[in-house]
């Protein structure tokens, strides 16, 4: 078996993709029969990657970006070199429009609600024309809510992340942002993950702590907030560990000593469940229909059964966030409302923010710091 560093499960089917630790390839495995049994391998252009380290940069150019069909088996892959659709029978090329296969990879990309097109950083592609249409600048995975209406994604920058929120219903065909988003304090998190019913949002990052972050979905305050690597632990942990289960307030954490970690959100409790005979934990992914896929750096890939009962979505939290918030204006060219989960600012404000504590993350002491310098100038005029 290959050894996968991440996972990503089909929205409804149980069906998983792993893509290879080694190389650029992505594996299609079926838990239909209460067991992972591969079904498919969609190779890419190219050898093993030149580098081992997890942000080497011919790991990071070159591994795929994958999704998923919001409802048939149907997985498309992309590299800098081509876009693929997985079928269980088939794997065939999509066409590829000027601006994509330009020889710059897509960092993400998803379905759009319908299904009919792709959402790329590079914008809206429509899978029957090929035709590319501008859209806003993301960068990192989809996160769809379970009750669907919204989703989530990333803009990454080394100062600060947002995390954005874009209208997901079956009409949507372009991504919009709304005016509202999560600040984050640095850059390499992870794509967002809800919970099962919808009420909670984590966030796994970034690239200099393993932080995990949750935050109360629609209101986005913070209710957690931990550290999972030590001061010489860093590289032992995998960047793809983390995923809700079928109970809502539970949050799971794949561990380098091959364990899953089942935290309590809510009273703050935590369970260590063995899961891999020792191997350490590479990526985790939670089925639509119940369990966890684990994957092991020795290539193992297992199935973790938990129990809990059935799940509704929440609507009414989407439906929450959509009613209280609009689109970005035209001329905007970041979301207006921000929230760190703790704090937040609204038009303006970070404009005269002039004084920041030792603790306050590092983007909001820079802002403080340019503002300062820039009133100073403007008082000595």
């Amino acid at each position: 078996m290959p050894s996968v560093e991440r996972l990503i499960a089909h929205p409804r089917l149980p069906l998983v993709a792993g893509l290879d630790a080694a190389g650029p390839a992505v594996h299609v495995w079926d838990c239909t029969d209460g067991a992972p049994r591969r079904s498919g391998v969609i190779e890419r252009r190219g050898g093993p990657y030149d580098d081992e380290a997890a942000f080497g940069w011919d790991r990071r150019e070159r591994t795929p970006a994958v999704a998923w069909h919001p409802t048939d088996p149907v997985l498309v892959v992309a590299t800098a070199e081509d876009l693929v659709q997985w079928t269980p029978e088939t794997v065939a090329p999509l066409p590829l429009p000027l601006p994509v296969a330009s020889g710059a990879r897509l960092p993400a990309i998803a379905f759009a609600p319908g299904g009919g097109a792709l959402w790329t950083p590079a914008g809206r592609l429509d899978l029957d024309t090929g035709d590319l249409r501008e859209g806003p600048e993301w960068d990192t995975g989809l996160a769809v809510h379970p009750a669907g209406r919204v989703a989530a994604a990333l803009r990454s920058d080394q100062g600060a992340t947002l995390v954005l929120f874009t209208p997901f219903d079956a009409g949507q065909l372009h991504m919009r942002i709304l005016n509202r988003a999560l600040i984050l304090a640095a850059d390499g998190y992870q794509t967002p993950v809800f919970n099962a019913d919808g009420r909670l949002l984590a966030v796994r990052g970034n690239n200099y702590e393993h932080s995990v972050d949750v935050f109360a979905f629609p209101s986005l305050r913070k209710v957690l907030a931990t550290r999972l690597d030590g001061p010489d632990e860093y590289w032992d942990w995998s960047m793809h560990n983390l995923a809700f289960g079928a109970h809502p307030g539970v949050l799971y954490v794949g561990t380098p000593a091959g364990t899953v970690i089942a935290i309590d959100v809510e009273r703050r409790a935590a369970a260590e469940h063995p899961a891999l005979d020792g191997s350490p934990v590479t990526a985790l992914a939670a089925l639509a229909t119940g369990g966890l896929v684990v994957a092991g750096a020795g290539g193992e890939l297992r199935l973790f059964e938990e129990a809990a009962g059935e799940t509704r979505p929440d609507a009414e939290a989407a439906t929450t966030l959509l009613g209280g918030t609009a689109p970005m204006p035209d001329d905007a060219e970041e979301p207006e409302y921000l929230t760190d989960g703790v704090r937040s600012w609204g038009p303006g404000d970070l404009e005269t923010v002039t004084e920041a504590e030792p603790t306050d993350p590092s983007w909001l002491r820079i802002a403080a710091r340019m503002n300062g310098l820039r009133s100073g100038a403007d008082a000595a005029d």
